[in-house]
Order: structure tokens, then C-alpha cells, then sequence
């Protein structure tokens, strides 16, 4: 996200793709349409994956 205007690109979240908690949409634009986007990265963060010592991190 920080280095994406230095290499001329946008980052913003799916509002319909993804449950926001309160803090989410002050840190990084948030849209609801995804045709402004030119590519897409889903990134799924799943508790069930993780043990014990790296949900610590």
C-alpha cells in the first residue's frame, strides 16, 4: 500500500467482497464497484490454518 504511488498504481478494498471492522475504511480507500480495478487479489486470513505459536505473531 505505501509503495503503490511510487510505482503509479491504486490499492483500495472490495466493500461487497469483504467484512470492514470500524478501523479498515480510515486507513485505505474502500469501493464498491470493482471496474475500476485492472487487477484483483483475494487474500483469505483464516485462524483454523494457523497454530498456536503463529497466530502469537
Amino acid at each position: 500500500m505505501r509503495a503503490a504511488s511510487a510505482l503509479d498504481c491504486e490499492v483500495a478494498l472490495s466493500g461487497p467482497l469483504r467484512r470492514l471492522d470500524d478501523q479498515i475504511p480510515g486507513l485505505l480507500p474502500v469501493v464498491g464497484d470493482l471496474a475500476w480495478s485492472t487487477h484483483l487479489v483475494l487474500v483469505f486470513e483464516g485462524r483454523q490454518f494457523l497454530d498456536e505459536r503463529r497466530r502469537e505473531h
